[in-house]
């Protein structure tokens, strides 16, 4: 088929013009949308809802441009939707009446491939519907209605630079108009496209019709493919030929711009927590830790995604995990706690006198460890001052607790005995009195402080003291005992020497039936106490209170020769 082509020019000029003056412009704003935009869960849909007054009328969109309403009305549901984001679009405009754009009568037919014509839109308008007419063909209609982003290029230059706003092959709608909702803004590049069963109605191109009381040029637009088995593509205009016929029926009236909604569906997070493998002794100290969201709250704990715990028994926690669209889930984990095992420490004295041994014995725990670096569960101690001993207890799942012991050591009482006779006669009474105890033994069995004892022998005496906390100490106390009389009487042919009190506590008579010329007196180890010479006396008084008690030895000088006596100071 021979193309004609005229300038393009001409058209351009109608586009601008009409632009110019564009007229029944309005601004009507957008409707404010409320309602829940974020599902969390696999699939999901939406209610939303927009706030306009009763006189208006809000369609809800699926693209930016429009394109045909998914709904009207103030409430929209969206479809089951799966996780992603998605966007809708709403407005609102008035409805000042409705029209449709006027169509030139039928003139030839074409076949196989589609034909429409483009427009710039005048004013604002809602398309309410589309239909082929029946001239050509009364066979089954293709409709598509798209928004170019200028003008079309003349044939065989093409362009794809535009929106498909309205798409409806193999229409079931028989001779009826198809009814849609699409918007048009004042100034919009429209371009239409229809045929029945691959045929197009023709009339002469360009047409100047009417939108209402607006003019609208109408040019010839096309494409090289059937429209019932292909979407608009590759497109073109003409300022020759035919444009196809194609009814355009309107609401005319303000439109607002469309606001878009974004509405996000999105899979709950799969949140864990990571804990200890597996049992932690009571008081130690472990980190939890969440994963699979991007932002954690634990409950009664921090706002991040480890939390470190030192539970004191089995506890449960729990966290929220949200992912970057805000859904929520959460996890929770139980922490087995074993408590520390019941070390304790026995001691065989409570209190330890100085000088003794005492065993300490650990208990409650499996292996032990003494703070001295000792590992058996028993501790020899022999402690000189109160001391305080240590030790942990590892029972058989690695818990271990620690125990203290403090051993008070007690010092010796400062026993003490005396006698009240260091000497004495065969047959003579002394009292022994021990002290520096609370309580007291004697080697004789006796359980007093004091007792009085009748040795006939030399003798030692073991007295025992005992403090108030049961610490003892030994004492000896020595007595000797002698073959004495209270006179001693020495006689040597006829001649007698007397002493007399013998033993005695101080004072002595020494009397001789011969005159003494020389007194010596020493003490059992042979030293000398006195040694002095005498004119012939016979009797004489000696004073030996200062001489400490013990056996001392007179060595008695006469003419008669030498006489030793014994005598005992008490």
């Amino acid at each position: 088929m021979k193309k004609k082509y005229f300038p393009l020019f001409i058209f351009l000029i109608l586009f601008a013009f009409t632009r110019v003056n564009l007229n029944a412009q309005c601004n009507l704003a957008a409707p404010v949308v409320t309602g829940n935009t974020l599902v969390c869960n696999s699939n999901g849909t939406f209610t939303l809802n927009a706030t306009t007054p009763a006189s208006l009328t809000t369609a809800w969109y699926a693209i930016p441009e429009g394109g045909n309403a998914l709904a009207t009305g103030s409430s929209f549901t969206s479809p089951n939707l799966t996780a992603g984001t998605y966007t809708y679009y709403t407005g609102q405009n008035t409805s000042v009446s409705t029209t449709s754009i006027t169509q030139p009568p039928h003139v030839t037919t074409i076949l196989a491939m589609s034909r429409g014509y483009w427009f710039v839109a005048p004013v604002s308008f809602i398309i309410t519907g589309i239909r082929v007419p029946m001239e050509a063909s009364q066979g089954i209609p293709s409709m598509a209605i798209i928004k170019l982003n200028a003008p079309p290029p003349t044939y065989p230059t093409v362009t794809n630079a535009f929106t498909t706003l309205y798409l409806n092959q193999l229409a079931n709608t028989g001779a009826a108009i198809a009814p849609c909702y699409v918007p048009v803004f004042a100034g919009d590049v429209i371009g239409v496209l229809g045929d029945r069963n691959d045929t197009t109605s023709y009339s002469p191109n360009p047409y100047s019709g009417m939108l209402g009381a607006s003019p609208i040029t109408l040019t010839r637009m096309g494409m090289l493919f059937n429209l019932s088995t292909n979407v608009p593509q590759d497109i073109w205009t003409e300022s020759i030929n035919n444009i196809g016929r194609v009814e355009i029926y309107t609401t005319l009236g303000c439109l607002s711009t469309l606001t878009p909604v974004p509405v996000v569906v999105s899979v709950p997070p799969q949140v864990t927590i990571t804990g200890p493998p597996g049992t932690i002794c009571s008081g130690a100290t472990t980190t939890l830790m969440a994963g699979g969201a991007d932002a954690y709250n634990w409950t009664a704990g921090p706002g991040t995604s480890t939390y470190a715990i030192a539970p004191g028994s089995t506890t449960s926690y729990f966290v929220l995990g949200t992912n970057l669209a805000g859904c929520s889930n959460n996890a929770s984990i139980q922490v087995t706690v074993t408590p520390l095992p019941n070390v304790m420490i026995s001691t065989t004295n409570s209190i330890i006198c100085l000088g003794q041994t005492g065993t300490l014995t650990l208990s409650g725990a499996s292996t032990y460890t003494w703070s001295t670096g000792f590992n058996n569960p028993t501790f020899q101690i022999t402690p000189v001052v109160t001391t305080s001993y240590s030790a942990g207890g590892t029972d058989a799942n690695g818990c271990m607790n620690t125990a203290t012991i403090s051993i008070p050591v007690s010092p010796l009482p400062t026993v003490t005995a005396s006698s009240s006779k260091s000497i004495i006669c065969v047959g003579q009474a002394v009292t022994l009195n021990a002290s520096g105890a609370s309580t007291y033994s004697w080697s004789t069995g006796a359980q007093t402080q004091s007792i009085v004892v009748s040795p006939t022998t030399n003798t030692s005496f073991i007295a025992t003291g005992t403090n108030s906390v049961g610490c003892s100490k030994s004492f000896v106390v020595p007595v000797s005992v002698l073959p004495c009389v209270g006179i001693n009487e020495n006689n040597i042919d006829g001649h007698s020497v007397t002493i007399f009190p013998n033993p005695t506590q101080g004072h002595v008579t020494l009397k001789s039936t011969e005159p003494i010329t020389h007194l010596q007196i020493k003490d059992v180890m042979g030293k000398t106490i006195t040694d002095q010479p005498f004119e012939g006396l016979t009797e004489m008084d000696l004073n030996i209170e200062t001489l400490p008690a013990g056996i001392y030895f007179m060595t008695i000088r006469q003419a008669q020769g030498e006489r030793i006596l014994r005598l005992v100071k008490e």
